[in-house]
């Protein structure tokens, strides 16, 4: 009678990545999963606007795709929150924020070198969510950010912490836009004092000068910014960058860095106190 040799089962481990490795790897597939979400967004809007005359097998194919592309991303989501547990930032910091997900868990973590950033304000200047002049930057006065990045933050992070009332940051929003609602300045600034402001036709991409909406006419004064729009943007922006100041903080002391107070704590520390102050 034959013995039963017993076989073992070949046990699939996964290679063990150093801290630079895994963060290559992390920026990599993260900019994958945003590639695969952009196409799956596109192949969305074609299966929408597919005329009747096609038939319906054509239109099925991009709803298909869209489906596929769909699973895809799940997948990639789901590598991206197993590569991301064990980073100290993220478990520490950036998992518990509601409306912070793997997705834009993974964004913050790859594209951020925090050794470089010795200060807060160099955070903001790499994420374009700094001040150039006394306006928020664009791309043709500062050309050392990524639009990519600035995108990513100032538009998706900025909305689901909106979306989710993000405990914290969404009643820094809510403060400063009321805020900025209640700051009368003399001067209109949509119409520059001259009670007409500029109205672009979206059609031909013209502007006129029609009776000024924001100071009615009168030229000032008027609440800051040039429409609601403007105070409901720089409200974003201002929570974005609280956010990205206290990421700084926390992922310096957690890799041992130097945490010099930011331009604020030492400049108007009536309104921007000190730890510990």
């Amino acid at each position: 009678m034959k013995k039963r040799v017993s076989k073992k089962k070949a046990t699939r481990r996964r290679p063990r990545h150093t801290p630079e490795q895994k963060r290559a790897l992390l920026k990599q597939l993260e900019r994958c999963v945003y590639d695969v979400q952009k196409w799956r967004i596109a192949a969305g809007h074609r299966a929408e606007i597919v005329e009747e005359e096609f038939s319906l097998t054509d239109k099925k194919f991009f709803s298909q795709v869209e489906e596929e592309m769909g699973e895809i991303e799940i997948k990639g989501t789901r590598r991206l929150a197993t590569l991301l547990n064990g980073i100290p930032i993220w478990d520490e910091f950036l998992k518990p924020i509601r409306g912070i997900g793997p997705k834009m868990g993974a964004l913050l973590v790859a594209e951020t070198n925090i050794e470089n950033c010795h200060t807060p304000s160099k955070l903001w200047a790499w994420w374009g969510v700094h001040v150039v002049k006394g306006h928020a930057a664009q791309k043709s006065e500062d050309c050392k950010f990524s639009p990519f990045r600035k995108a990513k933050v100032v538009k998706v992070l900025a909305e689901l912490l909106l979306m989710h009332k993000s405990p914290g940051y969404y009643e820094l929003y809510t403060s400063y836009k009321k805020r900025k609602e209640e700051q009368i300045v003399s001067c209109c600034m949509a119409c520059k004092g001259t009670g007409k402001a500029s109205k672009k036709d979206e059609e031909t991409g013209q502007s006129t000068k029609v009776h000024c909406w924001n100071c009615d006419g009168s030229g000032g004064p008027a609440p800051w910014g040039v429409s609601p729009e403007h105070r409901h943007r720089a409200a974003l922006r201002y929570m974005v960058k609280r956010l990205l100041l206290e990421m700084w903080r926390k992922w310096r002391e957690l890799d041992g860095l130097d945490v010099p107070p930011s331009y604020a704590e030492v400049h108007q520390p009536e309104t921007h106190p000190a730890r510990g102050g």
